[in-house]
């Protein structure tokens, strides 16, 4: 008799090397060892954002940063999705300035106008931790909201901002033109964390244990 196959549609906030654990596990076969057929997908723009994928029952299990879950905490939401099984464990978002950043300091943040990407959270959460943990208080920043990584990169070229908080590879890609210098990388800053992780509907949980053990297991 042959062993049971389990589907599986499985999602990712949106396609970054940041997310590679979960492309290897997809592509290498590991998840396909483990009896489960995989759908893998990134979560679609009018969706707006993993936990409405999830509740609407368009994927099973998404890749997600925890803080979107405590910030509907918080916001005294009902329904809030359980974390259950992480991707990464440091913070893989950099800060480029305008300078060198042989001299950098943290003090030199403060009250800089900073470009932080608006397509998530929690790199805003962890780069606020970062300053704290190093005397800055985020307060004294002022922050050009929410632009898409395109837009941020774009505008730091056109001369806007003093720092830009960026994931890999445009991180490098700009120091690479020559339109910025490092300035820290948070990971090593803020040590390990948990910074994504996948998340699925308590229902989902409840009812599909051994899919999800499976998954956990690829």
């Amino acid at each position: 008799m042959a062993d049971a196959r389990y589907s599986l549609r499985l999602m990712e906030v949106f396609r970054t090397v940041f997310y590679t654990p979960i492309h290897v596990a997809v592509a290498g076969g590991f998840l396909e060892s483990e009896g489960l057929d995989v759908s893998f997908s990134s979560c679609p723009a009018n969706l707006g954002s993993v936990p409405n994928a999830l509740n609407q029952g368009v994927a099973d299990i998404s890749g997600s940063g925890v803080m979107r879950s405590i910030i509907e905490s918080d916001s005294g939401a009902q329904t809030v999705l359980p974390h259950f099984a992480e991707i990464n464990s440091r913070d893989g978002f950099f800060v480029l300035g305008r300078e060198s950043g042989d001299g950098f300091r943290w003090d030199s943040l403060s009250g800089a106008t900073v470009i932080p990407v608006g397509f998530s959270a929690m790199p805003w959460a962890s780069f606020q931790f970062a300053l704290r943990k190093n005397g800055v208080d985020p307060q004294t920043l002022t922050p050009i909201p929410d632009p898409s990584l395109p837009d941020a990169v774009a505008a730091f070229k056109s001369g806007q901002g003093d720092f830009i908080h960026l994931p890999e590879p445009a991180a490098e890609q700009l120091i690479a033109d020559g339109a910025a210098s490092l300035s820290v990388a948070l990971g090593p800053v803020n040590g390990h964390i948990a910074y994504s992780s996948f998340a699925a509907s308590e229902a989902y949980l409840e009812r599909n244990t051994e899919t999800v053990h499976r998954f956990i297991r690829g």
